[in-house]
């Protein structure tokens, strides 16, 4: 895989922990388990981008 298909992969793996991230933080519904994770995920998206 080269370099761009690698930073494209990883950003999108970024969008969807961040489309989570704010998903789970609108939804008054959302399991206990998932909001917990909500720190922890946006990190991971935030380290993500960093990394392209």
């Amino acid at each position: 895989m080269d370099k761009e298909k690698k930073a494209e992969a990883i950003a999108e793996m970024a969008d969807s922990l961040a489309d989570f991230v704010i998903r789970t933080a609108r939804d008054k519904d959302a399991p206990p388990e998932a909001v917990r994770s909500l720190p922890e995920a946006a990190k991971v998206a935030l380290d993500l981008l960093d990394y392209c």
